[in-house]
């Protein structure tokens, strides 16, 4: 049984080594409202891309798409700042019948990004500011959760099935 857990585990690894999904929820700061979603990191390639949902923007979508770029600090938030893996690339902020606007942003997930770690992250957004019509710089921090991939959970699930030997 033992070793029929262990190649279960193991392979469970394997299946969600490739991709980690993280659930993005709520926001800590009051300027563009909660907003909540799911970011895909690619552990082979560094490539984090995902889609956040801004409903109090009028149900706007931000859509990311960056890479690894080592450890960093995040600016300061009502939550603080964060140190840990940082990612940065093009976030496309879709507002509906508007148009989409570009940011550059820079994510930190504080408590790093293995399958199980939670903890507050921080993105920084810059670029135009539709709102106001001006220049944005802003520091969002959210809370976020590394889960296991469905695959992976399934395999886990298939470890339990396993015969019991009785003496």
């Amino acid at each position: 049984m033992q070793k029929a857990l262990c190649t279960t585990l193991l392979a469970a690894g394997m299946a969600s080594a490739d991709v980690l999904t993280i659930e993005v929820d709520g926001i800590a700061d009051p300027a563009f409202g909660s907003f909540s979603g799911q970011l895909f990191l690619d552990t082979d390639t560094g490539a984090l891309t995902g889609q956040t949902v801004l409903p109090q923007l009028f149900g706007s979508t931000i859509d990311f798409n960056g890479s690894f770029g080592g450890e960093g600090t995040s600016g300061e938030t009502s939550q603080g700042s964060v140190t840990g893996p940082s990612y940065q690339g093009i976030g496309t902020l879709t507002i509906p019948f508007t148009g989409q606007f570009d940011w550059n942003f820079d994510v930190v997930f504080g408590s790093g990004v293995s399958i199980g770690d939670a903890g507050l992250g921080v993105v920084n957004l810059q670029g135009f500011d539709p709102i106001n019509q001006g220049a944005l710089d802003a520091n969002l921090s959210f809370n976020y959760t590394v889960v296991p991939a469905p695959g992976a959970i399934a395999l886990l699930g298939l470890a339990g099935l396993g015969r019991r030997r009785r003496s």
